[in-house]
């Protein structure tokens, strides 16, 4: 939906999301209004495989859903990391989105 939440898992796609949508919110590591992490959140995020640590980490954004943009480099990356966090699905091949819930 417009006015959503797009988290670019790389900073190198940043700008070209932002170009491309205009209306969504791009969170980005180190770019952009919007990202609200520093290095060291970012390398968890990158990393954990813990669904109560990334919770954690996007309920920063106090929203109730956040769409992930992953390009085609890092997409076995993505697949390792959320492939078994449920409140995470696929949307496409470059999109997943993030569901929050009232248990986490």
């Amino acid at each position: 939906p417009t006015h959503s939440f797009l988290m670019s898992f790389s900073s190198y796609d940043a700008a070209w999301l932002y170009g491309f949508t205009q209306t969504y919110k791009i969170i980005a590591p180190g770019t952009l209004d919007e990202n609200k992490w520093n290095y060291a959140q970012w390398q968890e995020f990158w990393s954990t495989k813990d669904i109560k640590k990334r919770a954690d980490l996007l309920t920063m954004y106090n929203t109730k859903e956040i769409y992930i943009y992953v390009n085609d480099t890092l997409k076995g990356v993505a697949q390792e990391l959320f492939s078994k966090d449920p409140h995470i699905q696929i949307v496409n091949s470059h999109i997943w989105k993030y569901q929050f819930s009232p248990s986490l």
